[in-house]
């Protein structure tokens, strides 16, 4: 299971942009858009860059005052919460810190039953077991 997931994700191919930040708030958005069918849920993001907004990084910005469509990570994770979503963040790299310090921050204090939990990938060991336990976290909820 894990060598397919990692073959499939390193199909994914990035381009565009010019900037650091990538689109984390669309992504937020498609997955709380879904239509869930399983009583236990779970989202976990994978990301090496922070979304945009200059709040949530200290890197270059097309996009400094936040996303250009107007969407909001703590406005998304709130609706993720409100659909039974648990999510959880992979680091890949420590430019992600201030966005997911303030994500943590949100969730704790305006839904303390969904925490964000974010975990380091620095090897193929810890990502599948993060994952694992990400997974088993959620199967007693």
């Amino acid at each position: 299971m894990y060598h397919c997931l990692k073959k499939n994700i390193s199909l994914v191919k990035a381009n565009g942009g010019g900037d650091i930040p990538e689109d984390i708030c669309g992504g937020l958005k498609a997955a709380v858009g879904l239509d869930w069918k399983t009583r236990r849920r779970l989202m976990i993001i994978i990301a090496d860059a922070p979304c945009h907004g200059t709040m949530y990084h200290n890197e270059k910005d097309n996009y400094p005052t936040g996303d250009p469509g107007g969407l909001i990570p703590e406005v998304l994770l709130s609706q993720a919460a409100a659909k039974n979503i648990h999510v959880f963040f992979a680091k890949i790299k420590p430019m992600t810190d201030k966005m997911t310090s303030l994500w943590t921050d949100h969730m704790r204090k305006n839904h303390p039953s969904f925490p964000f939990n974010v975990f380091s990938i620095d090897s193929d060991v810890d990502f599948v077991v993060n994952i694992t336990d990400a997974i088993l976290s959620t199967a007693y909820l």
